[in-house]
């Protein structure tokens, strides 16, 4: 349960918040796998997260619903970006909004590329047809860990995927967020590993809800 100094804000982000979560995603993702294999070097690894992170909230496209969880002083502590029903893949113009950002942050490790697109073509042909839910990013501040954050977001987002009564899917490359999302009736579905020495990545999908009377 969500405690009394957090709330859930569905207000647009502007500029200094866009700079606030995507310094958040920095220190949440610090210690993620993936990003810790593509970008070995501790401010390489910062920097590109950063902006990966940037950009994607900058320009999350059509059909995309962001939910922060914010404390007392309106800080963000914990963030969700979901792609609604029929709006994965992003549109071409979101795409090559999303492009300069991206090619930014792998300008020192050109290798991060390439890793980035050999998981995209192993995941791609998974995606799910069947209508539902994307998640693209949860997050939330490692200093708020324990105290609902994330619970709050999911089962924000899952009780509006419930209502439209679609799926829901997601992507991840550590291990220990499968059993995580498994709370939320998410189960395994496939486990890849695009790139040999890189972590695996796990696809998730959650079943529509049954449809009650």
């Amino acid at each position: 349960m969500l405690g009394p100094d957090y709330r859930i804000d569905d207000r647009r982000l502007r500029r200094d918040e866009l700079r606030d979560a995507s310094a958040l995603a920095c220190r949440a993702f610090d210690d993620g796998p993936y990003f810790r294999f593509v970008f070995s070097d501790e401010r390489q690894r910062a920097r590109g997260v950063r902006i990966i992170h940037h950009t994607a909230f900058a320009h999350p496209g059509r059909g995309s619903r962001i939910r922060t969880v914010r404390d007392s002083q309106d800080r963000i502590v914990g963030l969700s970006l979901w792609l609604t029903t029929g709006h994965y893949p992003q549109s071409a113009t979101t795409q090559l909004a999303q492009l300069p950002g991206a090619l930014r942050s792998c300008y020192f490790r050109p290798s991060v590329l390439k890793t980035g697109l050999a998981y995209a073509r192993a995941t791609e042909p998974l995606h799910p047809k069947e209508p539902h839910w994307y998640l693209s990013v949860l997050m939330a501040d490692p200093a708020v860990h324990g105290q609902g954050v994330g619970t709050a977001l999911m089962e924000e987002a899952l009780a509006a995927v419930d209502h439209e009564g679609v799926g829901a899917y997601l992507e991840t490359n550590n291990e220990s967020n499968v059993h995580y999302y498994a709370r939320f009736n998410f189960h395994l579905r496939e486990t890849l590993r695009p790139v040999p020495e890189a972590p695996a990545r796990y696809t998730l999908w959650r079943e529509p809800a049954a449809p009650t009377e």
